[in-house]
């Protein structure tokens, strides 16, 4: 995207000059740094999507959650929470200051948890309608155009089967893509801000950790994260016994709803500064394929760590 289409769109929320600083743009969207007079900022120009409504479902739910560690909206000079770069939405948020979550150490983990927990008790209590995003278990309705072959296509006619399971759980507003990139740390490396709210909707409970928990088994060495992890979570978030069993089924989910719509996404041409070409899509199918062995070998001691 050309950068005088953005230095034009930011006229709109600032006088005087703006540094558009070029930073790691995100795996969906966009990203721009700010730096002008009044502050530094963050701008994100939608990709995935132009739906209006959506953003500001995820504009609602910020504006509740405010008391928590979470990015500001900035308004146009004339009041308005987002903009347009040529065809695209866009929004620009307060700069949050801190680095991408890595782990390293045990009281990383445990505050990660925690900060995830914390985040589940406060959005409990919001409400913003059900979202533009139809629950993870709803996969088929979600990506009705895309055609899965092989280990996709079982664990799909598997996820069917469980459906009625699924839907008895807890339900409420989850983040719905919390991942150390969405996490900022501060400068001791302790989880300090949670970003991107961009996925957020009404979903089970019990998915926002099983998301977590996806991504923290990606590591090299990831028992001893994961149980710390699920330490500092269940501080908080106490899950019923019916969430837990079915805590293996909610990361095959995840790996699946990341799967199918990296796939849709290539189909449509559409791709990011991050995201180029089909040897992406090839990582993610091997990530679901260990992801899924690993669970059938290892499920009961994960579901013994959130107990």
């Amino acid at each position: 995207m050309e950068t005088q289409q953005l230095l034009k769109t930011l006229t709109l929320y600032f006088d005087g000059k703006c540094e558009i600083l070029h930073g790691s743009s995100g795996m969906n969207n966009l990203t721009r740094f700010i730096r002008q007079e009044s502050g530094e900022y963050m701008m994100r120009v939608y990709q995935n999507h132009a739906d209006v409504s959506r953003i500001l479902v995820e504009q609602a739910v910020l504006d509740q959650l405010q008391v928590l560690p979470v990015p500001r909206i900035v308004l146009t000079k004339d009041g308005q929470t987002m903009a347009k770069v040529g065809e695209k939405l866009a929004v620009v948020f307060e700069f949050k200051k801190g680095q991408n979550l890595k782990l390293e150490r045990i009281d990383q983990y445990v505050a990660y948890g925690k900060m995830v927990g914390q985040l589940s008790v406060k959005l409990r209590d919001v409400f913003v309608g059900e979202g533009e995003y139809l629950p993870y278990y709803e996969l088929e309705k979600s990506y009705p155009m895309v055609k899965a072959t092989g280990l996709v296509q079982e664990l799909l006619e598997e996820v069917k089967g469980l459906m009625a399971q699924f839907k008895a759980l807890p339900h409420q507003l989850i983040h719905g893509d919390i991942n150390c990139s969405n996490m900022l740390m501060d400068d001791l490396g302790m989880p300090c801000a949670i970003l991107d709210f961009e996925f957020v909707t009404w979903d089970l409970r019990a998915m926002e950790v099983a998301i977590c928990l996806s991504e923290l088994l990606q590591e090299d060495d990831y028992f001893n994260g994961l149980k710390a992890f699920c330490e500092g979570y269940k501080s908080v978030v106490s899950l019923t016994e019916a969430e837990i069993l079915m805590i293996p089924w909610l990361i095959r989910l995840r790996r699946l709803d990341v799967m199918l719509h990296f796939l849709e996404r290539h189909e449509r041409g559409i791709e990011t500064e991050a995201i180029e070409s089909e040897l992406f899509l090839q990582k993610q199918l091997l990530s679901l394929q260990k992801q899924h062995q690993w669970l059938v070998d290892h499920g009961g001691l994960l579901m013994e760590y959130l107990r």
